[in-house]
């Protein structure tokens, strides 16, 4: 029978790749700006996008510039375009 601590230990912190214990206790003590986020949100990647459209640049382009690749450019766009369009 496994522990909630083993449990817990199993299930990542989405945004920032920790495990739940360990996103709890840099919470507690406020070091969690200190972990490097692990995607980038949307709306960054839209600005970046506006800012990088002058260069006449694929969008292949693009997400390699920013370091992502092709598919996690698309998904971010589409996010933000999808909160574009409920607002």
């Amino acid at each position: 029978m496994a522990s909630n601590k083993d449990r817990a230990a199993k299930v990542r912190h989405s945004g920032r790749g920790l495990c739940t214990t360990c996103y709890v206790r840099a919470k507690r003590r406020d070091e969690l700006i200190d972990y490097e986020r692990v995607s980038r949100p949307a709306v960054e990647v839209f600005e970046d996008t506006r800012r990088l459209a002058g260069e006449c640049l694929t969008h292949a382009q693009i997400a390699t510039r920013m370091g992502m690749t092709l598919a996690a450019y698309e998904r971010a766009i589409y996010r933000h375009k999808a909160k574009e369009r409920a607002a």
